[in-house]
């Protein structure tokens, strides 16, 4: 049996140490397979998507200039089958992290994302200003065939100003620290699909608003 990629020691030495990883393969074609028929992923033709915003409970904006793609926020509620298989993947991270960082993490929070064709996301951190509750991002990607010609790479800023560029290829997965890594979603050029979520330490009062 392949251990999951958050019991992985060089996946949480990497994370921990460089502050993101990248891991491919980290879940099979049954999963983006299922996920495909799950979602409607029409974006902006779908009444389940809406224009992603900027921001945080009443001070969140739509401003095209710096986002551009659809998103749905999962919800625990959801009855379809590969959802609720994700939730539970979910569960045993936020486990895993726990034990691995020492965090009291304990709420995750993650949407559907599509990126029509020349959708993008401009350079920014995770982590809203004046809180510190988001600890650990994880984008997990659902593009088959996905070509470096189609843009929409991930593109991620080190700490000495370099940066890499990672392809959305379908099964993969991108873990960072969110209050730490600087990262942006460059123009796609097809639609481009993912899950994105943050695993956090949120006191009980903010998760019943829905931060």
């Amino acid at each position: 049996m392949i251990k999951p990629f958050w019991e992985d020691d060089e996946v949480l030495d990497t994370l921990a140490q460089r502050r993101w990883v990248v891991i491919d393969d980290a879940f099979d074609e049954r999963f983006i397979e299922a996920m495909e028929q799950a979602v409607p992923w029409q974006g902006a033709a779908s009444d389940l998507f809406h224009r992603a915003a900027i921001g945080r409970q009443a001070e969140q904006q739509v401003i095209r200039e710096i986002r551009s793609d659809f998103i749905h926020w999962l919800d625990r509620g959801d009855t379809e089958a590969v959802i609720q298989y994700f939730w539970q993947q979910v569960d045993a991270m936020m486990e895993a992290f726990r034990r691995a960082f020492f965090l009291p993490i304990n709420y995750y929070e993650g949407h559907v994302a599509v990126y029509p064709p020349g959708a993008f996301y401009k350079k920014h951190l995770d982590q809203f200003e004046k809180t510190s509750y988001r600890q650990i991002t994880l984008i997990l990607y659902l593009n088959k065939n996905w070509q470096e010609q189609d843009g929409g790479a991930l593109r991620v800023y080190e700490a000495d100003g370099s940066h890499t560029e990672v392809l959305p290829l379908a099964g993969r997965a991108v873990l960072m620290q969110s209050a730490e890594v600087w990262h942006e979603v460059l123009p796609a050029r097809r639609t481009r699909k993912s899950l994105t979520g943050w695993f956090s330490c949120l006191p009980m009062e903010e998760r019943f608003l829905g931060a």
